[in-house]
């Protein structure tokens, strides 16, 4: 086994222990168990708990933003990758919604150098829509093309953290079409 398969092994136990029992709740052991892998190779990949957390953290929001890529990926109307980047992210968050809640609970306890840290990683994501509202709008500077990006993307997280803990049913082409159609609107108003 690679050392890339085994790192790949532990962050998947991890996330499901992490998941299942939240951050505090979880322990070292219980995450080597999960992963079939000795307590001590944990401590030969991770120097802590929280390095786990983060990594794990860093790597599915890079495995989102190749899923993004790849999802849009020679689409050529702005509007339709937004729509698919929006529909792809609760997509992914729903299917990793045990992680999401840990990360929402936990990621501020966490230390500014580790914020800015998962922070970094989620900016990447937002600079894939950055690049699709460039392209939407004819003059770029006359909007903050940034708080545009992060809007949208405040606008689908807070949406399905609310989503999550009511419990709400969750149909990933509706809520993106109904984000984006929201969103356009300023968006090219912004342009006159």
């Amino acid at each position: 086994m690679t050392t890339s398969d085994k790192r790949k092994l532990i962050l998947d136990g991890a996330e499901k222990i992490f998941a299942a029992k939240g951050f505090a709740g979880s322990k070292v052991e219980e995450i080597a168990e999960q992963a079939g892998v000795a307590k001590g190779t944990i401590y030969l990949y991770f120097p802590s708990k929280e390095e786990v957390f983060i990594s794990l953290i860093e790597e599915r929001v890079n495995e989102l933003i190749s899923l993004v890529q790849e999802r849009i990926k020679g689409l050529d109307c702005a509007i339709k990758s937004l729509r698919l980047q929006v529909k792809t992210q609760i997509e992914f968050y729903t299917e990793h919604a045990g992680l999401l809640d840990v990360a929402f609970q936990y990621a501020p306890r966490l230390s500014y150098k580790l914020q800015q840290r998962l922070n970094k990683s989620r900016l990447k994501l937002v600079q894939i829509s950055i690049d699709s509202i460039k392209e939407l709008v004819s003059n770029p500077k006359s909007i903050s093309v940034n708080t545009m990006a992060a809007m949208l993307d405040g606008a689908v997280n807070n949406l399905l953290i609310n989503y999550f803990l009511n419990d709400y049913p969750i149909e990933a082409e509706e809520i993106a079409d109904q984000i984006v159609t929201i969103f356009l609107p300023g968006l090219l108003q912004q342009q006159g």
